[in-house]
């Protein structure tokens, strides 16, 4: 799990568990939410964490993660907007988790993802 600061063109991790950290074999606090996105995906995720405070949407995006030795890892990670001080589009709070079990995941860290979908939800939407 973790918990986003979204700035007016930036996001990045204001908090990041431990196995989130491990995962990516480094500790994420502070560093941009897009930068472990595949170069040509870093605008696509940005774009979507960011607007998460203009809409009432939630945000799953399904992504390839590498590892430093080219093994792939599916991901899914969920993107939920949170209220901070009563202010909406500040902080936003995630989730990552791997879609198949690896038995090198938080021993050999991932580099990048590679996006294979991203979907709005709004499940209180018929």
């Amino acid at each position: 799990m973790f918990i986003l600061d979204i700035k007016t063109s930036y996001s990045q991790y204001r908090l990041a568990g431990t196995r989130l950290c491990a995962m990516n074999g480094r500790e994420l606090k502070n560093e941009g939410f897009a930068d472990s996105f595949t170069d040509q995906d870093q605008r696509t995720a940005e774009n979507w964490a960011l607007g998460l405070g203009k809409e009432d949407y939630a945000v799953l995006i399904c992504a390839d993660a590498k590892n430093t030795r080219g093994k792939i890892l599916p991901l899914e990670t969920l993107l939920l907007p949170l209220n901070h001080h009563g202010v909406r589009g500040q902080r936003a709070l995630g989730i990552t988790v791997p879609l198949e079990d690896a038995f090198w995941v938080g021993s050999i860290g991932l580099v990048k993802q590679t996006i294979r979908s991203v979907r709005m939800l709004r499940p209180w939407e018929n």
